[in-house]
Order: structure tokens, then sequence, then C-alpha cells
């Protein structure tokens, strides 16, 4: 068995660009460190006689390699005991081949680095090697391995030398089964060691290249530990020289308590570097809270490690200031490692993540006052308790300075403290000054001392925020308030809106007011960002933001108006510039069905989504004219609009909506939606009738009745025995003679817009006769009265005028005479003569008017 483990295998660095804690695992060769690994045979080529190679027995660590340079490519191995060997053919400069071990039967044993070998005769076959190379053969268990102390981060580092190209030494590191981890000083990056641990058993599978996240070598049995070390690079006249600090990271480790601190307190363990000591570690108790933060301050880097050595805690770097969350399970301990990535030294402290030792924020309310402090350090950190959604915005209050700046000079007039907080995903996170946090704390420090002022202004309480829109496909507003920055105050000091967001919305907004200056608009996003919408001559640009992945939520447009300005009456307008926003699409959908009347104006209710007045809308259908639609009000929610079209030329039957968005982004159409019905007649309540009495020469006339709705104009048409009367179409009727004894009435139409004409007819009356002409002057005779003479009627005068006459001549009332004239009898002299004229008008009852008696002469 072998596993090869020569050249270059990884460094572990405690962070990029500092020193490192290295715990050996990786046993593959790098190819950027060596020569490829020759191809393997399954037989000894026949080119290599193993009696004519050199020999080479086993050496010791710390020395030279046992077999020196020489020419060729092979070596012949004399192994005089079984077990794990370390096998390497080194060239003058120091470089490592790559080579193949055969056994005495010619089978290959090994690939060179380790070898699980019995004891015996081996041949080495460095296959294209063209340079003199040395042969390194050393057993695990060989000599010249120096016991170190397992607890090396608490003392100082060891130091070695390697003289000569290819030597390989040896440290046995105290404790047995456990995990371990090896520091090695930045300062010597460009020399650093390779590192392999094993042990008699074999190798433990450890190496750099497995540790480059800092994790730890775990070696579960319970036998001596030895560290390789070897140099990779030229050795110079004088030796090579390295150091490092070899750790056990398990048990007992000897590393000092680091205590809790407090916030606002300057506190934590001071630790200054040296060439001998370049990194440190400390215990945290079992005691520990439930999560916590460590704070770094100095040239150095940290790593947290559990019980079993596996690094745990997250880092997150700040100006001048490392810090690392870590979530601790109950009752455990863990292991701090510090180490210099700089000159001076570090501080590091523990502080309770939990929120419990947290100080209340002065009000939680959106736009509420800000909590004040100051920061004097720059490892000084205060908390702040949260529940729910907030906004944390630092600012500036006033200025301070460095008390010991040895520059003197000033540094920036108002700086602000950074925010820090665990993340959704439990991890610490900095947010520079503003920021959404959901966590039950949050933290801030300064790396300039600083007077600041902190809201925690809540985003999910019922009064927080206004309530949520629900569309904002073309924008919205205008939205009015009041904001003031003077504490205490009447107004807050900022107002916020919830947006429905969806990836690609911008909005221009704008913002008037009056009374003091104007607040600025900042976009709270979805993926926890807080930023000032830009500027663009006199409005804003505001884009809501997502995390990767996610494209629709909810954002919050906030107005903000500066500390200490005066009350502002604020006037917010917003419109979408990315057609519809919000992830509104434009849509009509069925509704009931719609039921209009042909020939008149009606309005209507159409639904879809992302409605505007705007839209242009269209009843159709197939060969007919379109019929435009007016957009009247479309509801704030953007999913109803009330519009009017006038079917006053529409036939009847179905007829189909069509819509085009406003935002020309989608178009929409429901087949058969409305149904334009025939039209109605008016309601009659009351009938028509005739007025008046109904004979010959008078004058009837006729009411209307009446309707519902009350008719914009009505008609007449007289009818006598059910035939209309040519000509009788006014409202009144006098009656010719010719209609006597008939029946009349009156037809009224009535007529109003989208109505049919509705007709209705009067009951009917029976015309009776005219009036009687009377005479206005009264008949006489003519003529002498005297027997024997003729005498004539005159029928005087009528009215109205007779037609004709009919005359009674009565001699003392006898009827002797029925003609215009009458000759007189003798017989009839004494007697007395009287003439009755009978008027008569067709239609009319006769008139009668009799003269005088007048006696007749002898």
């Amino acid at each position: 068995m072998d596993l090869h483990a020569g050249g270059v295998v990884g460094r572990w660095l405690i962070s990029i660009g500092a020193a490192l804690a290295v715990a050996l695992s990786g046993v593959s060769l790098p190819a950027s460190a060596a020569p490829a690994a020759p191809a393997v045979t399954a037989d000894l080529p026949d080119s290599v006689d193993p009696a004519a190679c050199p020999e080479v027995t086993a050496g010791t660590f710390g020395a030279a390699p046992a077999g020196p340079l020489g020419g060729g490519d092979c070596r012949r191995i004399v192994l005089e005991e079984d077990g794990w060997h370390l096998i390497e053919a080194i060239d003058e400069q120091n470089d490592w081949h790559g080579h193949t071990v055969y056994d005495e039967a010619g089978a290959v044993a090994c690939t060179g680095g380790y070898c699980d070998l019995k004891a015996g005769v081996y041949t080495l076959v460095a296959a294209g090697i063209t340079v003199p190379f040395a042969t390194a053969v050393i057993p695990f268990t060989a000599a010249g391995c120096e016991a170190v102390d397992g607890r090396g981060f608490t003392g100082d580092a060891y130091t070695g030398t390697s003289t000569v190209a290819g030597q390989i030494d040896c440290l046995e590191v105290s404790g047995g089964a456990g995990a371990y981890q090896v520091a090695l000083p930045e300062s010597d990056r460009a020399t650093w060691p390779d590192l392999r641990l094993v042990q008699p058993s074999g190798p433990t599978g450890c190496g750099n290249k497995d540790l480059v996240l800092g994790a730890s070598c775990k070696v579960s049995k319970n036998e001596p530990v030895r560290l390789i070390v070897s140099m990779q690079d030229a050795i110079p006249a004088g030796g090579l020289a390295y150091r490092l600090a070899a750790q056990r990271m398990t048990g007992e480790t000897g590393c000092l308590e680091l205590p809790a601190g407090e916030f606002g307190v300057t506190g934590g363990e001071t630790f200054e570097f040296s060439s001998a000591r370049f990194v440190t570690c400390y215990t945290i108790p079992a005691g520990h809270a439930a999560r916590e933060i460590l704070t770094l301050a100095g040239g150095a880097v940290a790593r947290v490690y559990d019980s079993a050595g596996a690094s745990t805690c997250q880092s997150t770097n700040v100006p001048a200031m490392k810090f690392y969350g870590c979530d601790f399970a109950p009752g455990a301990k863990y292991t701090v490692v510090v180490a210099a990535y700089g000159d001076g030294g570090a501080r590091v402290n523990r502080l309770d993540a939990t929120g419990a030792k947290c100080a209340n924020p002065v009000a939680t309310t959106f736009g509420g006052r800000e909590s004040e402090g100051v920061l004097r350090e720059r490892d000084q950190v205060h908390c702040y308790r949260n529940s729910g959604l907030s906004w944390i915005n630092a600012i500036p209050t006033d200025r301070i300075w460095w008390p010991e700046d040895p520059s003197g000079a000033e540094p920036d007039p108002a700086p602000v403290p950074t925010i820090l907080h665990f993340g959704k995903d439990g991890k610490l996170t900095s947010c520079g000054s503003s920021c959404q946090v959901s966590a039950s704390a949050y933290f801030l420090t300064s790396y300039l001392p600083s007077m600041y002022g902190v809201g925690t202004w809540s985003l999910d309480g019922p009064t927080d925020c206004a309530s949520h829109l629900a569309s904002v496909a073309y924008g919205f507003g205008p939205i009015s308030g009041t904001l003031s920055g003077v504490f205490p105050g009447t107004a807050p000091r900022a107002w916020c809106q919830v947006l429905p967001a969806n990836a690609g919305d911008r909005y221009r907004v704008t913002v008037e007011g009056s009374g003091g200056s104007l607040p600025d608009p900042y976009m709270l996003s979805d993926d926890g960002t807080v930023e000032r919408c830009s500027q663009d001559h006199s409005w804003y640009v505001c884009t809501p933001r997502f995390a990767a992945g996610k494209t629709k939520g909810t954002a919050r447009l906030a107005m903000v108006v500066h500390r200490n300005a005066a009350v502002n009456q604020f006037t917010v307008r917003a419109t979408c510039l990315t057609g519809l926003c919000g992830g509104d699409e434009y849509s009509l959908y069925p509704a009931q069905q719609i039921n209009v009347t042909a020939g008149r104006k009606a309005r209507f209710t159409l639904a879809g989504t992302a409605l505007h007045t705007g839209d242009t809308v269209r009843v159709t259908r197939s060969g007919q004219a379109a019929i435009p639609v007016k957009v009247l009000s479309v509801s704030a929610a953007r999913t109803s609009m009330t519009v009017e079209a006038d079917f006053t030329k529409a036939a009847t039957g179905r007829w189909n909506v069509a819509g085009t968005s406003y935002s020309k982004t989608g178009t929409g159409q429901m087949n058969n939606l409305v149904n334009v019905m025939p039209m109605p007649k008016l309601g009659v309540k009351a009938k028509p009738s005739v007025t008046g009495k109904a004979a010959v020469g008078l004058t009837v006339r006729a009411t209307t009745g009446t309707f519902n709705p009350k008719p914009a104009s009505v008609r007449y048409q007289w009818t006598a025995n059910g035939v209309a009367i040519k000509g009788a179409t006014g409202s009144s009727y006098k009656i010719p003679a010719s209609l006597r004894g008939k029946r009349i009435a009156v037809i009224v139409t009535a007529r109003a817009s989208g109505y049919t004409d509705t007709a209705v007819t009067s009951a009917a009356v029976t015309v009776g006769y005219g009036a009687a002409p009377k005479a206005t002057k009264k008949p006489k005779v003519t003529g002498t009265v005297k027997a024997g003479k003729t005498v004539k009627a005159s029928v005087g005068t009528w009215s109205p005028a007779a037609t004709s006459y009919k005359y009674e001549w009565r001699i003392n009332g006898k009827v002797v005479g029925k003609a215009a004239k009458l000759k007189l009898k003798k017989s009839w002299k004494g007697k007395k003569l009287t003439l009755t004229v009978i008027a008569k008008r067709t239609g009319h009852l006769d008139g009668r008017s009799t003269t005088k008696s007048v006696t007749v002469k002898r």
C-alpha cells in the first residue's frame, strides 16, 4: 500500500493574507508543486537492471537523504523492517520527482511518497528523470523526530532549519488521538514548509489542502502523532529556517479563558505579537450565550473551533475591525485561535448577541425618535433590541476626535456607525449605516469616534407603513403627509408605503412640499437593502431589488426628512417607467353578462387587471362598425372600470368587448359579453282620454296620459270608428257634422330616447248632434196680411247659419201651409196668422222661431 504525499499540498489561511493555522491532511501532489508522476507500468521496465542500480538503505529525520545525489533513473532500496516508509526522489535544487517502487518480482509496490512495505529489496525507478537525484528513505518510526508540546499556541513557536536539499524533519506532537492544527507566520509566507501528519500505523489522511477553510485534522488512533516537515524551495547556504506552532485542539488545550465582555465597554483580551509568538488561543467556557459575537481589533485574524476541532462561526469585516457571529451549543466549550498577519497586537472580545443584554430603542414606530449614543473606541460595540422587521437607520449627530490621534488630523467630521446583524441565514452581516433587520438585536460599531442617532423603525406593524397598495401597475399617488425632523415634534421624521414589487420595476418619483426642506425618497427592497433613490433633474428614480433567484415580492418607498428639519407637508407621486409595475399584467376577464338596450347610451362595468382610464376599449361585432367605449373611471385596485358606450345604432344581439392597454403591453377580448336588446316601450301609467262634449261643431281635446319615463315628445291621431281622420293630428279636434253618430278616439304616440315609440288609444266617445241654430234676428211675415193677398216668409238671421229652412204657417194655431209663402184665404179674415221658421243645419238639432201673430184684414 502507498500514499504519495510529495510536493506542496496546500496551506490553510485563517483568513486571506493572515497567518496560518494548518492541520496536515492532503496526500496528493498538486500539479503546480512537483513534476507529474511517470506512467506506471505493471512490471519493472526491461531497461532497468536492479543489480546495476545504486543501493540505498533507510535513513533518519533531520538529515540529508540516505541515498546521495547520483545519476541514472533507478535505485536499489534495501529495507530491514516492515512498516510505513517515506520514499522520495529529490534533485539538488530541492525539486521532488515522481517515481515508482517495484518489488523483487518486478511488480509495482507503490508509486512513491507513503509506502507500506515489507522488509526486503525494492527498485525505485524515476522514469524520464534527466538530472542527478538523491533518495530519501525514512520509516515513519525513524529516529530524529523531535518532541514538541501539543499546546504550541500557548507558547513560543518551534523554529527549525533545513540545511540540505531533500532534508525531511519530524516533530512528535504530544497528545495522541484528537484534532490538530498548525500555524505558520504570515511574514514567512514565501518559504512556508509542507506539512504531513502521520502515525506509526500509517498516514492520517491529513494535509494542508484539506484545511483550506480552517478545519482541523482529526486523528482517531491513540498513537504517537508525527508532523513531517519539508521545504520545497531551494536551500541556500546556511540553510532555510521555518517557524510553526502545533496545537491539539481537543481536550485540555491550555488556552486562556476569554471572559464575556459588555456592550459599550472596551474590554476583552489583548495579545502582543512577536517573532516567537505569532498565534495564541483562548477558551470560551461552557456558560456562554446561545449566540455571541467576537470582535477582533488589530493586525490579526481569528477562527473559532468546537470541542471536536471543527471550525464554527462566520466572519464579517468592517473598517479596522473583524466581527465573528457564533451560534453555540448549550454546555459546549469552544476554542478561539488568533493569529497575526501584521505587526503589533490584537484585542479580542466576546459579547452576548441574543439581545438579552441590549438596550431598548427609544421608539419603534416608523419615523419615530432615534436612540442616541457615543462610540469612542474602534472595538466598542453598542447593541439595541429589535422586534420583527425594522429599518435600522444610523445618522451622525455631532463629531468628536480620537484623543490619541498622533497626526493631529481631523477625522471625517461626521462618521456614521456601521450596523451589523444576523441575517435570515443565521450569518452575521454588515450593512453599512442603513438596512432592514429582522433579527432580535442589531449592533453598532465605528472605526472613528461617533456621536450617533439610530432609528429602529418597525416595518411590519399595522400602523407602521401605509396600507399595502392593491396595484402599482402605473404608479401611485398623489399621497400626502406631514413630517418633522424636530424631536419632540407633532409629526414623525419618516413615512413609508408598502408596494407590490416585481423584478425590473422602476419608478419616477416626484416630491413636493411646503414648510421646510423636502424629504428624500428611499427604496427598501425585498432583498433587505436600503437605497436612497437616485435624483434625476427634478425627480427621483427608485428601483426595488431582489435576492438572487427571486423576482416578486414587496418593497417599501420611504420618505425621510433631515434631522432637525422643520415641519413639512409633502406630496409624493410615482409613475411606473417600465410598462407595468408590481408584476401586474393587463387583462380583461369575463364578468356577468352585460345587457344593454339598443337605441340609447349605456354605462356598465368591466373587470380585469392593470386597467387604466387611458385604455382603448371597443365593442365589436363581425360585419358591424365598432362602437368606441369611453372609460369613465377605474377602481383603485385597477380591477374594474366603469365605461359608457352609445348603442343608438347598434344591432340587437351579442357583441364582443376588446381592449388595448394604455401601456401598450397587452390586449384582451371577451366574446359575446354584451347583449344588445331591443328598445322597450314606454311604461303607461295612465291612458290618454278625450275631454269635452263630443258633439258636432264642438272641439274635443286629448289628454296625453302618463308615461314612464316622461316622453320627450308626443304625437296625436284622431279616429272615427277606428279609422284615422285625415289631418286630425292636433291635441284638439273640432267635430264636423259628417261624424255625427260615429265613435271618435285619439291615439297618443309617446317618444323618448332609447325607447320605441309607444302608441296608446283613448276610450272612444259617440258624437252627438250639434246645438240647434238660434235666431239672432227673428223671422217675420212680409207682404200685406189681407185676405186674397200672398205673404212671404222672411227667415231672419240664425247662428249658426242654417243650411236649409222649413216653414209652418198657422191660422189660429192650425197649420195651413209649409211653403215659403202663403195666399191668404177670405175665410181667414179676422183670424190670427203666425209663421214658424224651422232652421236646419246638418248634424245639428233644428232651430225654431215663431213670429208674432198678425190679424188677417178683410
